[in-house]
């Protein structure tokens, strides 16, 4: 937020007001100037409303994962182990104004112009995940609010065994489970991204030492903001919409190689960043030593 917490006189402000005249201009530089789809999305959504530029960023990231070929994987950590390119993206802020849900609607309506099966049903049980990922191995669960369904996965509730069952999708794992008749049903390859909004009390109040501790927390990437700007009516951009519909279309087209190595200089960095965040996991809080083991991973 404080990146992108900028008027159109190039100074920070808390927030401020974007007349339409210069809604372009209130977007930061590198956003305006930038040809790549995560920041020519930005372009496009931080024109349509008030919801922090964060929280834009994180849904661009989403709808890339939303397409890129399932086959996909990054084999510089573990090539045994390849990462794939799914994210969960968690947009947390405060309700009403921060946004959360119009950020999210604003990628819901690319997609389902872009790729209209990318966005899967959003399960209620571990039951109904199987069986989605069955007929459709790779997609996109949308809440815009999650306490829905943190509230529905607690201990004793009927949907408390989502929780469990979502560990595997996200590190793209074998999942089945056994039927009443005794066959198996079964997902080999699922692929499974997830963007939600959530209120830091609904976090205080639904998430519990076993998320953390367990691994649930940390396969979330949080972003933390407050909007920037007061932008109360959409300004029209149909020819960078139609664009981000072509490119969604492009990228999911695309045959990608694997990425296989890291080149010199990424390979310094990565060795660096990766020895100060076990510094800084060895010093963290108990419950927060699994999200700082795994912010490396999922950076890549």
């Amino acid at each position: 937020a404080a990146i992108y917490g900028r008027a159109t006189n190039g100074r920070r402000h808390p927030f401020c007001v974007i007349p339409e005249s210069t809604a372009r201009e209130a977007l930061p530089e590198d956003v305006r100037s930038a040809t790549g789809f995560v920041r020519r999305y930005m372009s496009y959504a931080g024109r349509q409303n008030s919801a922090p530029m964060a929280y834009h960023l994180a849904c661009g990231l989403v709808g890339i994962a939303s397409v890129i070929p399932a086959e996909f994987a990054i084999k510089v950590v573990d090539p045994r182990r390849p990462l794939r390119g799914n994210i969960w993206a968690l947009l947390v802020g405060p309700p009403g104004i921060g946004h959360k849900s119009r950020a999210i609607k604003v990628l819901e309506s690319l997609l389902r112009e872009a790729a209209p099966t990318a966005i899967g049903p959003t399960p209620s049980t571990a039951e109904g995940l199987v069986d989605s990922l069955e007929t459709q191995p790779q997609q996109t669960l949308v809440w815009s609010d999650l306490a829905t369904l943190l509230a529905s996965s607690q201990d004793g509730s009927y949907g408390a065994s989502l929780r469990d069952w979502l560990l595997p999708a996200y590190d793209c794992e074998r999942m089945e489970r056994a039927l009443a008749n005794g066959k198996i049903r079964c997902v080999e390859d699922p692929r499974v991204s997830i963007v939600g909004g959530v209120t830091p009390i609904h976090l205080e109040t639904y998430v519990g030492r076993k998320d953390f501790e367990g691994g649930l927390v940390s396969r979330f990437t949080p972003f933390v903001s407050f909007p920037e700007r007061h932008m109360p009516i959409a300004h029209a951009a149909d020819g960078l919409w139609r664009e981000l519909v072509n490119r969604l279309q492009d990228i999911a087209g695309t045959p990608w190689g694997d990425c296989d190595r890291f080149d010199a200089a990424a390979g310094a960095l990565w060795n660096r960043w990766t020895l100060r965040l076990r510094y800084e996991a060895e010093r963290a809080h108990p419950r927060l030593v699994a999200v700082y083991a795994r912010r490396a991973v999922t950076a890549l």
